[in-house]
Formats: structure tokens, C-alpha cells, sequence
């Protein structure tokens, strides 16, 4: 389960390019004058180079240029203002593609800025803009691997990074490996993001659906690795659970909630615990009530409900709550599927057999079954 929530730090609206040469990766500072040696004008360049940042995040280009145009002369080699100056340069490139009918940056525009911002991170190795400005370009041309490396170098490398900009980065390093479906990679940034930014609804789904994959695929020798991947469950039921207190109208974050922790009572059963069995299923039943009662037309919380009787050996309640999902959306694959199931060990076969009908008109209309699942379904019809 992955959702698109992407969204990068800085305004550079996004670009695909074909692909980025090796290039730009050869950028150094040696054909750069020689650095300042003076501290009252590297101070100045620091100063300067603070307004071209703040220029450069709301837009104010002409302004961002001046700043950047004073730190460079100050100190040349200044990289958060080299960074600045290879942030313009791409979002010129962006306007004057788009000016030249919408098209994107030519791959030669892509080459030329992201050496720019890799000789800002030589010119400063240690500054977290320089460092953000590399990570967030390259997410922005969907190199998303390379974006990653680039903001965890900036993290291990930044340690005097200011709270904002350490943050950023976390952000951009969590959101790459998440996206790359990299869940462990991902997780301990995003733990470390959502510490510092608790009310960013958006990381906290992430978060949550991190650490859900995680639960999936338990690593290690057994009973330990099934407790391990219980508590990841548990730990994804929490951070969906924040992200839906903080957009209660988001269904997907409330039935997220309910799933993760259906997926920690399955792995409390893995290691014989009836106890925290019965306590996650109370939680995700909890949960499915509620939702049912907040998003009345919904399906999938009776659809939830009915998963959860059934893991409570409870055929009659799995029933009326696959009913009940069937009403809302008659073509409801999974209702269709596991109320076809009851109904033939009820030893109703007539009804399990317009049931399953039902589930392949369904399937025909927007496929959601592998070939498998249609060939069992045709071979159950099949029989007397």
C-alpha cells in the first residue's frame, strides 16, 4: 500500500527529464576563485546568502539574485549561496521551457543546474542548504535514489544544521525512500520528521504505512521476529490513527487504522498471545464502527467488519456485515468473495454461486483479480 503524497520542500514545480548525464557529478569548485580567507566577509557572504534563501523560497527571484550576486562577491566560494544561484538558474530553465510551449527543461538545462548545486555542496559540504537545494533537484527530475543519498550525505554531514533545514532534509530523505518502496530505509527518517513535526498529517500516513509494510514481512527466527513485526503493526495503527485525528475526513487514514490493526491481532496469533489477540481486534473493531457511523455510504467499514468477525470465528455477524457492505457497493469484489464463502459453509450453494457470478461480472467490469483467482472462480461455478 503505497500513496502519492509527494511533496518537495522548495518551489521548483516539477520537471521530467529523460535522464541527468554523469556529468554534473564531476562538478568541483577548482575553477572557482580562491575562497575568503577574512572572517568579516565570509560573515557578510553567510548574511547575504541567508536573504537569497529567504528570497529564493517566496519567489522573489530579481531580490534572490541581487543577495546571491553579494555573497559570491564577499566569498566565491559561499555554497549556500552557489546553491541559491543553481536554484535560479533551474527555475529559469523551467520558465523559459514553458514559454517555448510547456516543455520541459532540455537535458542539457537539467545537466548544467545539477552541477551547480554539486559544486555549491563542494564549495560547503557541511551546509544544509547546499545540501537540501542537491536533494530536492533531484527529486524534482524523478532521480529519486540519487535524491536520497544526497539528503542522508547532507544529514550525516550537517551536524550544526539549523532545526528548519535538518528537518527538510529529513523530509526529503524520508519521502525518496518511501516512495522507492524502501520502507526500512525510510522509517527511521520518518520517525525522526514526525518527532518534530507531529501535526504533519501527510507523515504520519507515510509513517504509518511504513511501518505496515514492515509488519507484512516479520524478519528472523520465530516467536521474536513475530512479536517484532506485532509492535511495527501496533506502531502503524498509532500513526494512522494521528493522521486521521488530524484530517477526520480522510477515510483512507480511518480504515488504515483498522488494518494495521487487524494485521497486529494476526501476528499476536502467530505467537500463540490470545490476549493481545483479542485486544487488537477489539481496537480494529472499534475503530470500523466508527468509521461506519462517519462515513455512513462507505462500504469498506463493513467490508472491515466483516474481515474482523470472521478472524472472531463469527460467521453470522462476518454475514450481515458483508450484506451490509453488498448494499452500499454491489459489486464490492471482496464482500462478494467472502460472502460467497460463508454461503457454501452454510451449505447454501445456490446463493455462493450467484455470489461468485456476481464477483466475475464484477471483475469483468474493472479487473482486480489475477488469472488465478478467475480460473479458481470459473472451476467453483463449474462444479455440481
Amino acid at each position: 500500500m503505497r500513496e502519492g503524497r509527494w511533496c518537495l520542500l522548495l518551489p521548483l514545480f516539477a520537471a521530467a527529464c529523460a535522464g541527468v548525464s554523469t556529468d554534473p557529478r564531476t562538478a568541483s569548485v577548482d575553477d572557482l576563485p580562491p575562497a575568503a580567507t577574512d572572517d568579516t566577509a565570509r560573515a557578510a557572504a553567510l548574511t547575504a546568502a541567508d536573504a537569497a534563501v529567504a528570497a529564493y523560497r517566496t519567489t522573489r527571484t530579481t531580490e534572490a539574485a541581487e543577495h546571491v550576486a553579494a555573497a559570491l562577491a564577499a566569498d566565491p566560494r559561499c555554497g549556500r549561496a552557489l546553491a541559491v544561484r543553481g536554484l535560479l538558474q533551474w527555475r529559469q530553465a523551467q520558465a523559459d521551457a514553458a514559454a517555448d510551449g510547456g516543455r520541459t527543461p532540455a537535458l542539457a538545462a537539467a545537466n548544467a543546474a545539477e552541477a551547480a548545486l554539486r559544486r555549491a555542496v563542494a564549495a560547503a559540504p557541511r551546509d544544509a542548504f547546499a545540501g537540501l537545494a542537491l536533494a530536492t533537484f533531484l527529486g524534482d527530475v524523478d532521480h529519486l535514489s540519487a535524491a536520497a543519498e544526497a539528503a542522508e550525505a547532507a544529514l550525516g554531514a550537517t551536524r550544526a544544521a539549523t532545526d528548519a533545514d535538518r528537518i527538510d532534509l529529513l523530509a526529503v530523505a524520508a519521502a525518496c525512500r518511501y516512495e522507492l518502496g524502501e520502507e526500512r530505509a525510510a522509517l527511521p527518517h520518518l520517525q525522526a520528521y514526525v518527532a518534530a513535526r507531529p501535526d504533519d498529517a501527510d507523515m504520519q500516513y507515510r509513517l504509518g504505512a511504513a511501518q505496515l509494510a514492515i509488519a507484512a514481512l516479520p524478519e528472523g527466527p520465530a516467536p521474536n521476529s513475530f512479536l517484532l513485526a506485532q509492535r511495527q503493526a501496533e506502531a502503524a495503527a498509532r500513526a494512522f490513527q494521528r493522521a486521521f485525528e488530524l484530517r477526520l475526513d480522510d477515510a483512507e487514514a480511518g480504515r488504515a487504522v483498522a488494518a494495521a490493526w487487524l494485521r497486529a491481532a494476526d501476528l499476536a496469533a502467530e505467537r500463540d498471545a490470545a490476549g493481545e489477540r483479542a485486544t487488537a481486534l477489539a481496537a480494529a473493531t472499534a475503530q470500523a464502527r466508527t468509521l461506519a457511523a462517519r462515513f455512513p455510504a462507505d462500504p469498506e467499514p463493513w467490508w472491515l467488519l466483516g474481515v474482523i468477525a470472521e478472524r472472531s470465528a463469527d460467521p453470522t455477524a462476518a454475514a450481515t456485515a458483508f450484506d451490509a457492505a453488498l448494499a452500499r457497493q454491489p459489486a464490492h469484489p471482496g464482500a462478494l468473495l467472502h460472502r460467497a464463502a460463508l454461503a457454501e459453509e452454510a451449505g447454501d450453494a445456490p446463493l455462493a454461486k450467484a455470489l461468485l457470478q456476481r464477483a466475475l461480472a464484477a471483475d469483468a467490469a474493472a479487473p482486480c483479480l489475477t488469472d488465478a483467482e478467475r480460473k479458481r472462480l470459473r472451476q467453483r461455478l463449474a462444479q455440481p
